[in-house]
């Protein structure tokens, strides 16, 4: 990936064809690796059951976390994320992220404070306190919450 490639990263449960994945987080025009998703040109692939969809930094917020949203509620990941600074989006550091899902360390994602980050309810219940932290806006959704880097205008820095 370019420096100028921002990603969005779904750790899933079991795997499933590309295609499908795609399919079911909303995605159009799809040609893998290439898709449309959240208004934009994307590229898609599938590390064992990572989905990872890399795209511009030119986007629209609200697009950007309307379509989260939806594919998380779709896809029902333990958790996923949206990087917004273009190291974090590295295939290796992505794959990284991926033990402390598998060790059910939401408390660890959480400090990251990534762009956006969807918690699943299970992985949730594995926290205790205030894993959350404080000044982050959070929105609950079905099967999990959204919890974003920042608070209003700077909500996903």
């Amino acid at each position: 990936m370019t420096d100028k490639h921002l990603a969005a990263a779904f750790y899933l449960r079991s795997g499933r064809p590309l295609e499908e994945l795609l399919a079911a987080a909303g995605a159009t025009d799809i040609d893998p690796p290439m898709c449309r998703w959240a208004g934009m040109t994307c590229r898609a692939y599938l590390h064992e059951t990572m989905l990872v969809l890399t795209f511009f930094r030119d986007f629209d917020e609200n697009a950007l976390v309307e379509a989260f949203e939806r594919a998380c509620e779709a896809l029902e990941p333990d958790a996923a994320l949206v990087v917004t600074h273009p190291d974090e989006a590295d295939v290796d550091a992505l794959r990284r992220i991926a033990g402390q899902v598998a060790e059910a360390d939401a408390t660890a994602l959480a400090a990251r404070r990534f762009g956006l980050l969807y918690v699943s309810d299970k992985l949730a219940d594995y926290q205790t306190g205030g894993w959350i932290g404080a000044g982050r806006e959070v929105i609950p959704t079905v099967g999990g919450q959204l919890i974003f880097g920042g608070e209003g205008a700077h909500r996903l820095s």
